[in-house]
């Protein structure tokens, strides 16, 4: 029942004072800290809360995991583009490279066409055949410094032994 031109107490109209309701809800929180940390009585409560808040939780992340895939996109993006253009100077390179290998070529079969001679085969080396080799370019003075001379041209590679044991 209301009467016309009738106004309410200020302190229903405004309500607590700001210092009374900042000491009511620190207080307030303080009894819910112990009551749960001592009785556990808000750890259901707590999950259901979190369960019922997740999707409204997951539709406030969604900018900001918009935000960080465009970002990682476009980063990714520009490093393709980086690597694209390094490519493109390694195909224009090897191109050349190419080119003047066709060239070498055929100047190479131009002038054995001029010398009149045969292509060359691949060469097959081995050790024991370069040692033999060696052995024969340099002959030693006797049969049986020869035949020790080549025990020992085929014992060790020609890079350890020196000018003096080859004569």
């Amino acid at each position: 029942m209301s009467v016309v031109g009738h106004q309410p107490p200020p302190f229903f109209k405004r309500g607590p004072a700001p210092l009374a309701r900042l000491a009511f809800f620190v207080i307030l929180s303080l009894v819910l800290l112990v009551l749960d940390l001592k009785y556990r009585y808000l750890e259901l409560a707590r999950q259901g809360v979190a369960t019922v808040l997740y999707p409204l939780q997951r539709a406030a992340y969604t900018p900001v995991d918009l935000y960080e895939q465009l970002g990682g996109y476009f980063s990714s993006l520009a490093a393709v583009q980086r690597e694209n253009v390094e490519l493109k100077r390694k195909e224009l390179e090897s191109a050349k490279w190419m080119l003047r290998q066709q060239h070498l070529e055929l100047e190479n079969q131009r002038l054995r066409q001029l010398l009149d001679m045969k292509a060359r085969q691949p060469v097959t080396s081995t050790w024991r055949t370069s040692c033999t080799q060696r052995a024969t370019l340099f002959p030693a003075a006797s049969s049986s410094t020869r035949a020790a001379s080549m025990a020992l041209s085929q014992a060790r590679p020609w890079w350890t032994r020196r000018a003096s044991s080859a004569r």
